[in-house]
């Protein structure tokens, strides 16, 4: 019972942090589809065309969590950029996603701190047909707004982790100072290249003891992690246990009572019954067996007392014949000495 409470326990942990990875792989597939729809308007309009530049200020312009995107050539240079005041990619981060592009032959997502360390944030880019790419940097506040619907029971907490196992966001019901420089090895040990795991283990942030579903979002190396308290998925299989245990103290109550019941009908009795039989058989003919319970013990000792009496009886009668042979022989024997 304890085992089969622990699958369901961490199938459906599993199931969450699975649903969490698709809803970001999804959010990030939002991210992305406008950068390859510009990357096709680019090759077929020209990036320096009127309509093309429209379409650039509009998609700019409807995503208020988008920071800036640009547009580079395969050598890492930039063509086009909007807002064209916003401070630029670092070089060596442009060349990671040409490289990123170049290696997976499809999008790549990383994380972008340049701008401030403790604000997240990423870094989407999508392949154009000449060896370029078309940039989005999304601030990792956007977040917030897609997890902030997910209910969390007490001291659950679920957190979006990069590739380098670094804390991008992380909520949870009873908000708690996190440092994000201590090591969360000790959850992502279990994972591997495993694309999902569950761990349950203290967590290296806050110390609570939780039942951890890893999952990674598509084809990226980023992880969505929910955790639920330890003593809250105890609680139902502990409940289940301790019914148990009532229902079987209960049983058990039952079974003594019977066998005392039985003991009591039939035991007791037959016991008395060998008892009256070995003392008749020593030579007690008045040994008697008490008439107790009912239905054939009682008819046993019934049939065993009215044996005893008739042979009681006999030996009264053999009594008598030897008291009456004695007598005969007596008197002969006085007449012949007469």
């Amino acid at each position: 019972m304890w085992n089969l409470s622990r699958e369901q326990r961490d199938d459906s942990v599993r199931q969450q942090a699975e649903l969490a990875a698709v809803a970001f792989d999804r959010w990030l597939e939002a991210q992305r589809q406008p950068l390859t729809t510009l990357a096709k308007l680019a090759e077929n309009q020209g990036v320096r065309s009127p309509s093309f530049a429209a379409n650039l200020s509009t998609t700019v312009s409807t995503r208020p969590n988008w920071i800036d995107l640009r547009i580079v050539d395969r050598n890492g240079r930039t063509i086009v950029s909007k807002p064209v005041d916003q401070e630029g990619l670092p070089p060596a981060l442009i060349d990671f996603l040409l490289e990123e592009i170049h290696r997976r032959k499809s999008w790549a997502v990383i994380t972008d701190r340049t701008r401030d360390e403790l604000r997240p944030v990423f870094a989407i880019a999508a392949p154009s047909s000449d060896g370029g790419a078309v940039i989005a940097r999304v601030d990792g506040v956007a977040m917030h707004e897609l997890f902030r619907d997910i209910e969390l029971s007490t001291r659950s907490v679920i957190a979006v982790f990069d590739d380098q196992r670094r804390i991008l966001y992380r909520r949870q019901t009873q908000e708690t100072p996190v440092d994000a420089k201590v090591s969360g090895e000790p959850l992502f040990a279990s994972l591997g290249d495993k694309r999902t795991s569950v761990v349950e283990v203290e967590s290296p942030y806050d110390g609570v003891r939780r039942v951890y579903g890893l999952a990674k979002p598509g084809k990226t190396d980023l992880i969505i992690l929910v955790g639920i308290p330890s003593a809250a998925l105890y609680e139902p299989a502990r409940r289940q246990f301790t019914r148990y245990a009532v229902f079987c103290l209960l049983a058990l109550g039952c079974a003594v009572a019977l066998a005392l019941a039985i003991e009591r009908t039939i035991t007791t009795p037959m016991k008395r019954l060998r008892r009256a039989a070995q003392q008749l058989g020593s030579g007690d003919l008045t040994s008697r067996s008490p008439v107790i319970g009912t239905g054939e013990i009682e008819d046993l000792s019934t049939a065993f007392n009215q044996m005893a009496g008739r042979i009681a009886e006999r030996e009264e009668q053999l009594k008598e014949l030897d008291r009456l042979k004695s007598a005969f022989v007596s008197s002969v024997s006085h007449e012949l000495r007469t």
